[in-house]
């Protein structure tokens, strides 16, 4: 289940900041650490989580994976191919170890 648990608004997009939200989000959260953040491919944010929360896993979120493959590889979604539903199936298609 995904849960979202806070929102903020920065005045910059720097390390620090990120760094600052990260730590008020920790103390607001009793030092409760999420199990995984999904960002998208900001590597201000993604260095200031690995400084002040180095065990939680970081992923890019399936919006900006589907961004950067129409971006890259937009091409390779046409009518006649078999990508797009390929390329869905390693992202949506996986499953759950009991």
């Amino acid at each position: 289940m995904t849960a979202i648990f806070g929102a903020a608004l920065l005045y910059d997009e720097t390390v620090e900041s990120f760094e600052w939200l990260f730590k008020t989000f920790l103390h607001a959260m009793f030092g409760k650490k999420p199990t995984s953040i999904f960002t998208d491919q900001d590597a201000a944010m993604a260095k200031a989580i690995s400084n002040v929360m180095p065990d939680v896993c970081h992923g890019l979120c399936t919006f900006h994976l589907n961004q950067n493959a129409l971006k890259h590889l937009g091409y390779l979604f046409h009518a006649d191919s078999n990508f797009g539903k390929e390329f869905n199936t390693c992202i949506f298609g996986y499953e759950e170890i009991n």
